[in-house]
């Protein structure tokens, strides 16, 4: 179940929000008390995929390469194109994991999520 972790906000950045649990991080960006977007990142143990919405440029779904192939170098995460993606079968998980984040939050994620099922 997602629950709210504290996270540095940065000055001249939008204020910044971050849920987590064990599957899911979810960070949140606002302009004021509006949601500007987020980056909902799944699948954490296995093969990370981040699903980004702003509200200027949209949504983008890229894996996440953690770079640790080798185990003598660190390395910095990069995102690269994704494979598949259902988006029923992510909103559905998520709305599982959502039932304590505030409604404002899971709502705004689940209208993106319900919007790329016509596209997919």
């Amino acid at each position: 179940m997602l629950q709210e972790r504290p996270v540095r906000q940065l000055h001249g950045e939008p204020r910044r929000r971050w849920f987590s649990d064990e599957d899911f991080d979810l960070f949140v960006f606002y302009e004021g008390r509006t949601i500007v977007g987020f980056q909902l990142c799944f699948d954490k143990q296995a093969d990370e995929t981040a699903l980004t919405w702003d509200r200027s440029e949209g949504v983008w779904i890229r894996r996440v390469d953690t770079g640790e192939a080798h185990p003598f170098e660190q390395r910095s995460p990069v995102l690269t194109e994704a494979g598949d993606v259902s988006p029923a079968e992510l909103a559905a998980r998520f709305r599982d994991a959502a039932t304590s984040i505030p409604d404002t939050v899971r709502d705004a994620v689940l209208r993106v999520l319900d919007g790329l099922k016509g596209e997919r």
